[in-house]
């Protein structure tokens, strides 16, 4: 065996051993890289909904004493019975 077919060899056995490392080990963390990416993209959209839903919550908490007392008028507006037809004609 010449130096250089011990060199071709060498160089076939590197990249063999490259493309082994690639396909066992890089492949697979790209592929749960990949996978973690779309876990956290859904996350922040739950955590985007959460905030937004906290915020209209806000909104209700603020405005519930002058909703409260705008029912309050409705109710004393309505009659104590319900005679509908006297109240029709």
């Amino acid at each position: 065996m010449t130096a250089r077919d011990r060199k071709m060899l060498a160089g076939v056995c590197l990249a063999l051993i490259v493309l082994g490392f690639w396909m066992l080990v890089i492949k697979p963390k790209n592929r749960d890289g990949k996978a973690l990416d779309a876990q956290i993209a859904f996350q922040q959209q739950r955590l985007t909904d959460a905030r937004a839903l906290q915020a209209r919550a806000r909104t209700a908490k603020a405005g519930f004493e002058a909703d409260y007392a705008a029912v309050a008028r409705l109710g004393q507006a309505v009659p104590a019975d319900d005679d509908v037809p006297s109240l029709v004609y």
